[in-house]
C-alpha cells in the first residue's frame, strides 16, 4: 500500500486480490504505478468499519407520539364542529317535521349569523306566517258558519211552523223566507268574490275607463236609497282622465262603499264622492258625515266578518264582508285603499287607480 485516505494502511503488504467498487490504473513516466481502489473491502486482518447509526427509528417514534395528540385534536375538533353545524339542522329536521304535522308553534333557536342561522330565522318567520294563515282559516270557518246558521235557522223554523200549522204560507210569510234565501245568497257570492280575489284567480277584464263616469252611474244607483233616508250625495270631479281598470269590479267597489257610507249615515247627513286625477294614478274618496269609526277600530275595519257597531244587524250593517271585498278588488287592480276616520265627525275611504296600463 503506498497511499491511503485515512493515511492507516500505507506500507502495508496486501496479498490476494481485492475487492473495491471500481479499479484505476494510475499511470507514470515510466509506465504504470500502480492500481487505485475506489471504496475497497477492509482487508484480512483490518476489522470493519463501524456504520453509523441509523436515525429512522427515532423519527418514527416521534413521528408517532406526536401524531397521536394531534389525531386527537383534530377529531375534537372535528366532532365540535360536526355538532356546531348538524345540531340546527336537526332542530330545523325536528321543527319541520312537526309543522308538517299540523304543529305551528314550532320555531327554532337563532344561534348564529351564518347562513344556517338565517335558514332558521327564515323557517321562524314561515312558521309564524302559517301560524296567522291557520288561525285566520278556522276564524273564517267559524264566522261562515255563525252567518251561515242564523238565516238558515230562520228558514227552518218559518218551513217547520208552516208544516206544524202554527203559521199560515202567506205573502209575509213567503216575503220573510225570500229576505233570508236573498242574504244567504249575497253571502255566498260575497265569499265567492273574497276566495277569488284572495288566490288571486279572480278574472279582471282591464280596459280603458272613464272614471267620472262610473262615479256617476254608482251615485244615481244609489240615489232611491240615499233620499229615502234623508241622505244627500255629491260628486266632485277634478279634472279629467281615465283609469285601467274593470269598470264592473270597480262599479262593485264604488257601490260598497256608498252602501257602507249610507248605513252609517244618519238621516239628514250627506255624502261626497271626489274624484282626482294625477298623472300615474287617479285618487276617489268617499267621504260621510256618519257616526265615524274609534280610533282602535281603525285597523280591523277591512277584516273579514268585522263590523264596527256590533249591535247592527246584518240587514243594516251587513255581514262585514263589503270593505274586504272592496280592499281585495282594489290591490287586484294595483291601487291601494285605506280609511281616515274619526268618532262622531264621519269617515273617509281613499282608493286609487292607474292611470296607464302596466307592462
Amino acid at each position: 500500500m503506498v497511499a491511503d485516505s485515512s493515511g492507516s494502511l500505507v506500507g502495508r503488504r496486501v496479498s490476494g486480490p481485492l475487492q473495491s467498487e471500481r479499479q484505476l490504473v494510475m499511470a507514470g513516466v515510466g509506465g504504470d504505478l500502480g492500481i487505485m481502489l475506489v471504496n475497497p473491502e477492509p482487508l484480512p486482518d483490518e476489522p470493519a468499519a463501524p456504520q453509523p447509526a441509523s436515525s429512522l427509528p427515532s423519527i418514527n417514534r416521534f413521528l408517532i407520539w406526536s401524531g397521536i395528540p394531534l389525531a386527537i385534536v383534530a377529531l375534537a375538533l372535528t366532532y365540535f364542529l360536526s355538532r356546531r353545524i348538524l345540531s340546527p339542522v336537526e332542530s330545523l329536521s325536528k321543527a319541520a317535521s312537526a309543522l308538517a304535522q299540523g304543529d305551528f308553534s314550532q320555531r327554532v333557536n337563532v344561534r348564529s349569523k351564518d347562513e344556517v342561522g338565517e335558514l332558521s330565522r327564515t323557517f321562524n318567520a314561515m312558521a309564524e306566517e302559517m301560524a296567522k294563515t291557520e288561525e285566520i282559516r278556522r276564524g273564517l270557518v267559524a264566522d261562515v258558519t255563525h252567518e251561515l246558521r242564523t238565516p238558515l235557522s230562520n228558514i227552518r223554523g218559518y218551513v217547520e211552523a208552516i208544516q206544524d200549522g202554527l203559521a199560515k204560507a202567506d205573502t209575509t210569510t213567503l216575503d220573510s223566507m225570500h229576505e233570508e234565501v236573498t242574504l244567504l245568497t249575497r253571502l255566498i257570492e260575497d265569499l265567492q268574490d273574497l276566495t277569488l280575489a284572495e288566490s288571486g284567480q279572480m278574472a279582471l277584464f282591464i280596459q280603458t275607463c272613464d272614471l267620472a263616469d262610473m262615479v256617476r252611474r254608482a251615485t244615481t244607483a244609489l240615489q232611491p236609497q240615499t233620499s229615502a233616508n234623508g241622505i244627500s250625495i255629491t260628486t266632485d270631479l277634478v279634472g279629467q282622465g281615465t283609469v285601467q281598470a274593470d269598470p264592473e269590479r270597480i262599479g262593485q267597489v264604488l257601490r260598497n262603499l256608498l252602501v257602507n257610507a249610507t248605513n252609517y249615515t244618519p238621516q239628514g247627513g250627506s255624502i261626497r264622492v271626489t274624484v282626482d286625477h294625477r298623472e300615474a294614478e287617479a285618487e276617489v274618496s268617499v267621504t260621510d258625515t256618519g257616526t265615524g269609526i274609534p280610533e282602535n277600530e281603525l285597523p280591523y275595519v277591512f277584516e273579514r266578518f268585522y263590523r264596527v257597531d256590533k249591535s247592527r244587524s246584518r240587514a243594516t250593517g251587513g255581514v262585514g264582508l263589503g270593505l274586504t271585498i272592496v280592499k281585495r278588488l282594489v290591490e287586484a287592480h294595483g291601487g291601494n285603499l285605506k280609511v281616515e276616520s274619526r268618532e262622531g265627525a264621519g269617515s273617509t275611504f281613499i282608493f286609487t287607480l292607474p292611470t296607464k296600463a302596466s307592462h
